[in-house]
């Protein structure tokens, strides 16, 4: 790839002018080879076959053709040379022209000079190019070397008698992966070999330090309650969210530093590596530099943890955030955690606590406007003004009504009285719990369901009926609905006809109605967020169409049935269906007019906290 090309020549640069105090070596990854007895037979001297580390040696070989130039003959001779044994490919060929085309571009981008330098750091013997003004090269210049592994025939019967070079690299490239950019970040702060000689055992002993400092951050911020805080996912590490930070810093003051610098996956290690440098001397500077802004960056995320307030407001930030934009990647909340981060250091704490409650206030705040086909819509006077927040309703304002209950089951658990009653931000994110469930059940229109749905309706309902002693108030509609369930049985188009349709939709419509009227609320209310709670899908799906105790046993046994995946059921959606907003309950059964305006009132009051203030 045009990257990998160019990252080996910057390379190769960097390191023939760093300043080591004595000699050292650049040293390519490994290549695999194995002794090809019948051409080194035929052509005399020794021909290997090249198992693994083609790329990189296809590459090199390119790169002394360019330089070829400004190398003696009688060392241009002694370079290696290639055959590749394969049908027609042209794709191969395709790449290759790639490859030149991009080491020409590259030297002609840098000079001559540069290009001299390549051809030193490669042949050490070519010191006397012109370019270079040098009569001698010194004894102790840098060079580069390879690792290479020679699978003689003593190994070879390790794998097997017949074991080809194809099987041989396919053994030894399965399951390889690449490096990540926070391991090459973490070689970085860790290796000793680029300082100077005299700091060297100090230095190994700092690395060994830092490395289980380093470690212990990186279990941190394992705690899924500190990364769900966080609201992130797609990192290859924890601390790589940290060193994002870094990144972010270093950029803040020097914009250069990401110069020809691809958004890549390795983009924070492009950026920091940028930052430190080759120069040896200031090579110990730039690391502790780099570490205490490592150090900083995790305790000031360890302090929003530990601060209760400060844990929940920001998690609800970024959270709310994920809802708005959920085809955002996880990274991409790196951002808003930066500019929480700069709002930190910047204010003070109570102007940073403020400004946290005024982010969630502008999320929060309702903007939806009533259009014509609206339950709200009861004039022209409606049209396109703001919903009230007593007017926000099921299908008309979801993510208005999923965004306040969030709010409110953070801000309960914020204040309760336990004394730890960290909201779980990983589980509501996990378990998706963005369901809106009505707490009294909503009427059913048979426009969309099937006839069978139909029955298990009506047989919930026969339950209910009978089991809070009403079951004689209903007779007639039941039975029509039973009527309707043989009739079906014994003519399966008999519910499609629309005279039989309507008759079953007028018997559960007067169904629906006397549990309504049981409730005390009618078809407008019942969509609005005094009748609504927070649950995940499948526990919509669970609770159906019953009563409101009935529901109560079905959430608590859901939340308790596996200890090791719980499902979660938000705090405020508990407090709702154990009827806890109404201090002298007395039918369990309902979701009474009290219980709703009681609920409704500390929603309000909470909502009214936070966008008061933008």
């Amino acid at each position: 790839e045009e990257k990998q090309i160019t990252d080996l020549l910057c390379d190769l640069v960097e390191f023939r002018n760093s300043s080591g105090e004595s000699k050292s070596f650049y040293c390519l990854q490994p290549v695999v080879v194995t002794r090809n007895k019948e051409l080194t037979g035929k052509k005399g001297h020794d021909i290997y076959d090249l198992i693994d580390g083609q790329q990189r040696l296809t590459t090199l070989r390119l790169i002394f053709n360019k330089i070829g130039d400004m190398l003696p003959e009688e060392l241009y001779s002694k370079i290696y040379s290639i055959d590749y044994e394969r049908k027609d490919t042209p794709i191969d060929d395709y790449f290759i022209e790639q490859a030149n085309a991009t080491i020409d571009n590259w030297f002609k981008k840098k000079g001559a000079l540069i290009k001299a330098q390549v051809a030193e750091v490669l042949c050490p013997e070519a010191a006397q190019i012109s370019y270079l003004n040098q009569e001698e090269y010194p004894e102790d210049c840098h060079d580069v070397r390879v690792i290479w592994y020679d699978i003689d025939e003593e190994t070879k019967q390790l794998y097997g008698t017949n074991m080809e070079s194809v099987d041989i690299f396919n053994r030894l490239n399965y399951g390889k992966t690449g490096l990540t950019s926070t391991e090459l970040i973490k070689a970085l702060f860790f290796q000793c070999d680029q300082y100077l000689d005299a700091e060297k055992p100090l230095r190994r002993q700092l690395a060994f330090s830092r490395s289980c400092e380093w470690d212990i951050m990186e279990k941190n911020l394992q705690n899924p309650y500190l990364w769900g805080m966080l609201g992130t996912a797609d990192y290859d590490s924890h601390i790589d969210l940290i060193l994002s930070f870094v990144v972010r810093r270093l950029l803040d003051d020097n914009p250069m530093l990401a110069k020809d610098v691809n958004d890549d996956k390795d983009y924070n290690y492009r950026v920091i590596n940028n930052y430190i440098g080759s120069n040896q001397k200031r090579w110990s500077y730039n690391i502790d530099q780099l570490w205490l802004m490592l150090q900083d960056s995790y305790v000031v995320i360890s302090n929003w943890y530990n601060n209760q307030q400060w844990y929940h407001l920001i998690g609800l930030c970024i959270t709310l955030k994920k809802l708005k934009e959920k085809k955002t990647k996880g990274k991409d909340y790196a951002n808003l955690i930066f500019e929480i981060y700069k709002l930190y250091i910047k204010e003070p704490k109570s102007k940073f606590t403020r400004q946290l409650k005024m982010i969630i206030g502008k999320e929060v705040r309702i903007n939806s406007q009533i259009g014509e086909k609206s339950i709200m819509y009861k004039s022209e006077s409606d049209k396109g003004r703001v919903y009230r927040l007593d007017e926000i309703c099921y299908n008309e304002c979801n993510q208005d009504l999923i965004r306040i209950l969030l709010l409110y089951n953070v801000d309960v658990s914020l204040h309760s009285t336990n004394e730890r009653l960290n909201f779980p931000f990983h589980l509501f994110d996990k378990c998706k719990t963005t369901s809106l469930e009505h707490i009294h059940p909503q009427n059913l229109s048979l426009d969309d369901i099937k006839f069978d749905e139909l029955c298990r309706w009506y047989h919930r309902k026969e339950e209910e009926l009978e089991r809070i002693g009403k079951l004689s108030q209903m007779k007639e509609p039941l039975q029509i609905l039973k009527n309707a369930e043989k009739e079906q049985e014994s003519n399966s188009k008999w519910f499609d006809e629309k005279e039989n349709h309507a008759l079953c939709q007028k018997a559960v419509t007067s169904i629906d109605v006397f549990f309504n009227e049981l409730a005390k609320i009618d078809e407008t209310l019942m969509h609005t967020i005094c009748n609504m709670a927070l649950v995940d899908k499948d526990t919509n799906a669970a609770l159906q169409n019953y009563l409101l105790d009935k529901k109560r046993s079905i959430l608590k046994e859901r939340e308790n049935h596996d200890p090791e995946n719980p499902v979660f059921i938000p705090i405020a959606t508990k407090m709702v269906f154990n009827k806890e907003f109404n201090n002298s309950p007395k039918d369990l059964q309902y979701w009474t007019e009290k219980d709703r305006k009681d609920y409704f009132a500390e929603i309000k009051r909470v909502y009214d906290e936070y966008t008061n203030i933008i």
